[in-house]
């Protein structure tokens, strides 16, 4: 999840839509929270391997609406977590494709 004020927040904003981790200033979220929530997309950073086997974890909780629309999606870390000027707009333009398609 993305805490309000960091790079990913922004990217969700500005593909206006909202951030279901928004109100959270700091620390994170159980992915039983995140069931309960029942979002329609979810990106993953991939952080070398781990992101795959991620989505993979989360791909197993059939009632989960991202999951049922295969709204699972994987984004560079490097790009999305820390990116320059040109990074930022690669990045965003990624999650506003995974957000709308």
């Amino acid at each position: 999840v993305a805490i309000r004020n960091t790079f990913l927040d922004d990217y969700i904003t500005f593909c206006n839509s909202e951030n279901m981790a928004g109100e959270l200033t700091s620390g994170s979220m159980s992915r039983e929270s995140v069931v309960l929530k029942n979002p329609d997309v979810i990106i993953i950073a991939e952080m070398g391997g781990f992101g795959k086997e991620e989505k993979k974890v989360w791909e197993s909780y059939s009632s989960v609406s991202a999951v049922q629309k295969k709204k699972i999606f994987l984004i560079s870390s490097e790009t999305s977590c820390s990116p320059s000027p040109v990074n930022f707009v690669s990045a965003l333009e990624d999650f506003y494709k995974f957000i709308t398609q």
